[in-house]
């Protein structure tokens, strides 16, 4: 199908501008239960990231094109319409996300009820400022380097480097954080 009238934004170095602004997961996770505290509240509270199951049932996009929800990361899934991967429909799908993705389903898709179990909650927080500081670092070598003659081995050193913090951090959280 022919689009017109399309535009977009290039938006350069999102990791560090991500790591920079955003809270992450700084603690072991904590099973909640539903009962004593509603999954809404525990959506309001800022300072906690959720992960949990969820069903939708009668799931439908409210989108045209793209959508949110891929096929293969759904655990079971009833009479789906699928582009392309993604789900447009399905009288149910039950699926693992986080309060992020959820957040997301809620301005792609419409359903009729969602049942949720095996809710972790993590406290959410800045990233420590030595990690900060080693950023601001690296983009600022980065983005000096880019295009200098003779220097194009260090700029390289330091994007792959820069590019490299987000998978360590997240990478350190998750071992130092979570015991199965």
């Amino acid at each position: 199908k022919l689009l017109e009238n399309v535009s977009s934004i290039d938006f350069t170095s999102s990791y560090p501008a991500v790591m920079l602004s955003e809270k992450f997961p700084m603690s072991k996770p904590k099973k909640e239960d539903l009962k004593v505290t509603p999954f809404k509240e525990l959506l309001a509270d800022k300072d906690k990231g959720l992960m949990f199951d969820i069903r939708f049932n009668n799931l439908r996009s409210k989108l045209t094109f793209e959508t949110y929800l891929s096929e293969s990361k759904c655990v079971t899934i009833s009479n789906p319409v699928v582009h392309n991967g993604r789900v447009f429909s399905a009288d149910y799908a039950v699926t693992t996300m986080t309060d992020i993705d959820f957040r997301i389903m809620q301005k792609c898709y419409t359903w009729d009820s969602v049942q949720i179990d095996n809710c972790y909650s993590f406290y959410m927080t800045y990233l420590p400022k030595a990690i900060i500081m080693s950023i601001i670092k690296l983009y600022g070598d980065k983005t000096t380097l880019k295009g200098v003659e003779g220097m194009e081995t260090e700029y390289l050193v330091s994007k792959g480097m820069l590019n490299s913090v987000y998978g360590m951090c997240v990478t350190d959280i998750v071992r130092d954080n979570i015991s199965y």
